[in-house]
């Protein structure tokens, strides 16, 4: 019996080589079945399975939103939390969830607004125009939290810009203070808007919009300013440390110790020559990083707000370590984690300390470097994880 050798040549040969090549990058989508298991592992106790189950879902991308956005209405904290973590990775593709998103942002007994807010920043765009309409809220805490959302579509979406300069003239410190920021931080792109605001707007809007221009260094601020030709005022006295008050009440099973999970709370990063919404936002990032390890039970910030009050946490943070463990003293918990958030030299950095609160001792420091998004979500996600076996 003869063989035969398949011989390829010329343009046959091409043919198969550049289909042999398309088949090695076609990127594999995991089915509604894979989907559905894959929601289901995310429950188990074993790590490796909801790792696996995370992987699944984040690969299906468009595709995940139904079973997670189900997930998010789940009586299982953890559960909710962690699906919010695996939206805000899927990104752009997790558009699908803003109603849903909208909807958790908006209830007051929410107990995640600031992963909530997280997860409808990084699905873009298509998230702008309903969150923008949530600034008309009653509720105090949406409105911050919408801001909070609008700050990070404000990068990608020069719409956002819009209602982020309306955001200025709430009746909220909080909410203004959040809105100046954002804008500050957009730099250039927000010139326009924070100029036609300080000369035509309601007073209070004007007044602020004024004073976000006056605290941006870029050339086109400084210019509006002196076009807009107002003094400036005299510097108001810096913050301080927020003197903590105990708050008779606030027990270890209001911070969701029933899970038998140890529990820990992060304090807001510091900003360190980057903007303090980019500081929340890696803030948010770790503490999504922490629950998603299946480890730890987070305390979520809006807990942490009957502690301290929103605008003096936004205005000062708890960065050292004696308020650290005066914070974590209030909050019943046994470790709280404190850094700072930073760029040098072209790169991201991030920095954590894990306080033990009973002695006062760092038990845990690492720092993280990055220059792309990716980078410093990979770093995150390490210290999360070494963190987590730190318990």
């Amino acid at each position: 019996m003869k063989t035969r050798r398949l011989s390829l040549k010329g343009a046959g040969a091409a043919v198969f080589l550049g289909a042999l090549a398309a088949c090695s990058v076609i990127r594999y989508t995991p089915g509604e079945g894979e989907i559905s298991a894959a929601a289901g592992s995310l429950a188990s106790e074993d790590e490796a399975t909801r790792e696996s189950g995370r992987d699944i879902l984040e690969r299906g991308r468009s595709r995940s939103v139904p079973a997670l956005a189900k997930l998010m209405a789940d009586p299982d904290e953890n559960l909710r939390y962690r699906a919010l973590a695996i939206l805000s990775r899927i990104g752009p593709d997790a558009a699908g969830a803003v109603p849903d998103l909208v909807r958790m942002l908006k209830d007051p007994a929410n107990p995640f607004p600031s992963s909530t807010a997280a997860a409808l920043a990084r699905t873009g765009p298509a998230a702008t125009g309903p969150v923008a309409g949530l600034l008309a809220e009653e509720d105090e805490g949406t409105r911050y939290w919408a801001v909070g959302a609008l700050a990070g579509l404000a990068r990608e979406d020069r719409k956002a810009l819009v209602p982020l300069v309306t955001a200025l003239g709430d009746d909220s410190p909080a909410v203004r203070a959040r809105a100046s920021d954002a804008l500050a931080a957009a730099g250039n792109a927000a010139v326009p808007a924070l100029a036609a605001a300080a000369e035509g707007g309601e007073p209070d809007t004007a007044a602020e919009a004024l004073e976000t221009l006056r605290r941006m260094e870029g050339r086109d601020a400084v210019a509006a300013v002196a076009r807009l030709g107002k003094p400036e005022e005299a510097p108001s006295e810096p913050a301080s440390e927020p003197v903590l008050e105990e708050e008779p009440g606030l027990s270890a099973t209001a911070t969701g110790a029933e899970s038998g999970l140890p529990v820990v709370a992060v304090a807001d990063l510091g900003a360190e020559g980057v903007s303090r919404s980019d500081a929340a936002v890696a803030s948010d990032w770790l503490r999504n990083e922490l629950v998603a390890t299946g480890k730890l039970t987070v305390v979520e910030r809006s807990r942490m707000e009957q502690v301290l009050t929103e605008q003096a946490l936004q205005r000062t943070g708890c960065t050292r370590e004696d308020c650290a463990v005066k914070l974590g003293r209030l909050l019943n918990v046994r470790r709280m984690v404190v850094g700072s958030f930073g760029k040098l030299l072209g790169s991201y950095v991030v920095t954590v300390r894990v306080v033990d609160v009973e002695s006062g001792v760092v038990v845990y420091g690492a720092t993280g470097r990055g220059k792309t998004e990716e980078e410093i979500g990979a770093a995150i996600r390490k210290m999360a994880g070494m963190i987590a076996e730190k318990k």
